[in-house]
């Protein structure tokens, strides 16, 4: 059995290197959003991550690599609340990555889930 896995977030949280890495760690495939083979299929996540982040942690992340105009519209309060409130509808775990333990914090956390979820594929996981 194979693990799809999303992680999701807010811009400015390292989403994308967080997967890369965890693709390194867990040995499978990464792919950003959606990918091509996802993009009209109906496979849904085995598990859904919400990552969290001080936010006045993500927005110094935003200005360091240089916020985009669609990174920007993530300040506006409004539009943070609703797109974090639909986030976290949809979240099966939500990790906190403040600080500098967030690779073992959503490592630990997907280790977790798979073990009491019995998947054990994990060789052919999907983020």
């Amino acid at each position: 059995m194979s693990g799809f896995i999303v992680i999701e977030g807010l811009d400015g949280m390292g989403k994308s290197t967080l997967v890369n890495k965890l693709a390194e760690e867990f040995a499978c495939h990464a792919m950003s959003t959606p990918g091509p083979a996802l993009s009209n299929s109906l496979t849904q996540p085995d598990l859904t991550i919400l990552l969290h982040l001080d936010e006045t942690e993500r927005q110094r992340r935003l200005q360091t690599r240089g916020a985009t105009l669609e990174d920007m519209e993530t300040l506006d309060p409004n539009f943070h609340e609703c797109v974090l409130d639909e986030f976290h509808v949809r979240a099966n775990l939500v990790v906190d990555i403040t600080g500098l333990a967030w690779l073992d914090a959503v490592s630990n956390s997907i280790t977790e889930y798979l073990d009491l979820n019995k998947i054990e594929a994990k060789e052919s996981l999907v983020f």
